[in-house]
C-alpha cells in the first residue's frame, strides 16, 4: 500500500475509518481487466492504476470516484462504484482520444493519448485543466485538493 501517494493513502485512512474500503480485486480478475482493456481500448492499464485496484477495488467517497475493475453497488451503504469499461464506454462515445479513471464532481481523470498525460479535465466542455507525469501523481494532486 506504501506505494500509493501519501495524500491519498490519507484519503484512504479516512474513508477506512469512516465507511471501509472496497475489497481488494483478486489477481486473476486484474489479469483479465487488463486483456479486456487491451481488446477494447487497445491500451495497457498502467501498473499504478493495476496496484489500487489490488488494494481496494475502486474508491467513492469525498466526492471522488475511482472506476473499479466491473460496477458494483453496496445496498447496505448505497455506494455504487463504476467499473472500468462501462465508465470508458460511456466517456469515450464524447471523448474517444482519452481513457477514463475517474471523475470527481464536474472533472473527469483520463489518460490523453494525444499527448500522452494523465489529465483532469472538465467534463463539459472537455478542457484540461491539469496534465500529470503518472496516475500515481494525478491521484497526490486530486486527494490534496479534497483534503484541504
Amino acid at each position: 500500500m506504501n506505494d500509493l501517494p501519501p495524500n491519498f493513502l490519507s484519503l484512504l485512512d479516512e474513508a477506512r475509518s469512516e465507511s471501509g474500503l472496497e475489497p481488494p480485486c483478486p489477481a486473476e480478475r486484474l489479469h483479465t481487466l487488463q486483456e479486456q482493456v487491451r481488446q477494447a481500448l487497445d491500451f495497457d492499464l498502467p501498473a499504478e492504476y493495476l496496484h489500487f485496484l489490488a488494494i481496494t477495488n475502486g474508491f467513492n467517497d469525498f466526492g471522488l470516484m475511482v472506476f473499479a475493475e466491473i460496477s458494483n453497488y453496496e445496498p447496505a451503504s448505497g455506494n455504487s462504484i463504476l467499473g472500468f469499461l462501462e465508465a470508458n464506454e460511456e466517456y469515450r462515445q464524447r471523448f474517444p482520444e482519452r481513457i477514463f479513471f475517474a471523475e470527481m464532481g464536474d472533472d473527469l481523470l483520463a489518460y490523453d493519448l494525444a499527448s500522452q498525460s494523465f489529465i483532469n479535465q472538465d467534463r463539459d466542455p472537455g478542457g484540461v485543466n491539469e496534465r500529470y507525469a503518472s496516475f500515481n501523481d494525478m491521484l497526490e494532486a486530486t486527494a490534496s485538493l479534497l483534503l484541504e
